[in-house]
C-alpha cells in the first residue's frame, strides 16, 4: 500500500492568506514593540523592558591581560571550525559529520 503526498491548491492558496496577514501583524506588531523599547527597564502592566547583556569574550580578553594574565589559559579552549572542516576534510567525511534537523517548507 502506497501514499501519494498530494498538494492540495486550497491548502496552498489558505497558506498564502494567513502568511500575508502575518506579515501585516507582525509589522504591526513590531511597531508597537519599538515604542515600547522606549520606557525604561521595568515591567509596566505586564510590558517588562530589559536590557540584554551579553558577554564578549573580546572584552574579556582585554580586562584578564591587562589585569590577571595568569588566567589566560585557565579561560581559553579550543574548538573544532565548522568552516574549516568543510573546506579541509572530503566531502563525504564531512557529510557523515553533520546531523539532520527538522524538515523545513518554504512557500513561494
Amino acid at each position: 500500500m502506497t501514499t501519494q503526498h498530494v498538494l492540495d491548491p486550497a491548502d496552498l492558496r489558505r497558506y498564502r492568506e494567513l502568511a500575508a496577514m502575518q506579515e501585516t501583524i507582525t509589522a504591526e506588531m513590531d511597531a508597537i514593540k519599538a515604542k515600547w523599547r522606549q520606557l525604561p527597564p521595568g515591567n509596566h502592566d505586564g510590558v517588562i523592558v530589559a536590557i540584554p547583556q551579553r558577554f564578549s569574550a573580546e572584552l574579556a580578553h582585554q580586562w584578564i591581560t591587562a589585569h590577571q594574565p595568569d588566567l589566560l589559559p585557565a579561560v581559553q579552549e579550543t574548538v573544532i571550525s565548522q568552516a574549516r572542516c568543510k573546506q579541509i576534510l572530503p566531502p563525504i567525511v564531512y557529510q557523515q559529520c553533520t546531523t539532520a534537523g527538522q524538515p523545513t517548507v518554504k512557500v513561494k
